[in-house]
């Protein structure tokens, strides 16, 4: 089974789809049948090539990892860390601690290669820090924000440690090998 999360217009939704991604099993929308009507068939408009043929579109009820979700029950509460670690695996093993005593369900990164995510070296992004200006090179600043393997091998035990769901938007299949490989519950598809 795989899980696939998106956002369309400020819902998150999520697929239960099989390995073959040709049949959906399961959808969480709202707790507005109608509502989700409207949006199942809205996703079929403009996600056409994702649910072509798919014919067997049931809401309900999904698990991620021992988290069910779904009508009627608890909200699941994510914790977006992203990648602000700044690169250090001591600043993502504090926000991990962070986010299981705020008691959310699971804790989200953003797991990258940065010569696969930046295609031109060159290109730079101006941002304001500390009240300056600053101009750098996109591809050294996610260099400097980047964990390795093992790095993201500790973030993961660190999660099963503190009994929270460990999840992460890869950027490329390398990096969805490397989450697979961790044997993650979900993978969250980035909506950008």
């Amino acid at each position: 089974m795989i899980m696939i999360f998106f956002v369309w217009e400020e819902i998150e939704t999520s697929f239960l789809l099989d390995d073959n991604f040709d049949k959906i099993f399961g959808m969480v929308l709202t707790k507005n049948t109608a509502h989700n009507d409207g949006i199942i068939s809205q996703i079929g408009k403009r996600c056409s090539g994702l649910l072509n043929g798919i014919t067997d579109i049931k809401v309900k009820n999904i698990k991620i990892a021992n988290k069910a979700i779904g009508i009627n029950k608890a909200p699941f509460l994510i914790a977006e860390a992203g990648i602000n670690h700044n690169g250090s695996l001591d600043q993502a093993l504090k926000m991990i601690e962070a986010a299981k005593k705020a008691k959310v369900d699971a804790v989200k990164f953003q797991t990258y290669k940065t010569e696969e995510l930046i295609s031109d070296s060159k290109q730079t992004y101006t941002y304001i820090s500390a009240g300056k200006k600053i101009n750098e090179s996109m591809f050294e600043m996610f260099k400097r924000y980047e964990l390795s393997a093992e790095s993201w091998k500790k973030i993961k035990e660190k999660c099963v440690k503190e009994n929270i769901i460990f999840l992460s938007t890869p950027s490329s299949v390398t990096d969805l090998n490397l989450l697979l490989k961790l044997d993650v519950p979900a993978i969250k598809v980035g909506s950008d």
